[in-house]
């Protein structure tokens, strides 16, 4: 299970950042409609996925998983 809390929250921290997004949102939709049409992702799809590509490697760039938590937790005054 080694790993999988900090993919977790650096995920969730990524959806949450994309609720205030809209375009990008709509950006990455069309990407993965345009490779995949009707069928499910597979791996080999990601080197055809050039803006899904820059968008995550930006988001880890900016923000280092936690970070998203750990201010909100300070928000809600929640110090853990």
């Amino acid at each position: 299970m080694a790993g999988t809390v900090t993919t977790h929250r650096a995920l969730l921290s990524l959806v949450a950042i994309l609720a205030t997004h809209v375009d990008v949102q709509r950006a990455l939709q069309r990407e993965v409609d345009a490779v995949c049409g009707q069928r499910q992702p597979v791996v080999a799809d990601k080197y055809n996925m050039h803006y899904t590509t820059a968008v995550r490697e930006l988001y880890f760039s900016l923000a280092p998983s936690g970070w998203f938590f750990r201010n909100a937790c300070r928000a809600r005054g929640n110090h853990h």
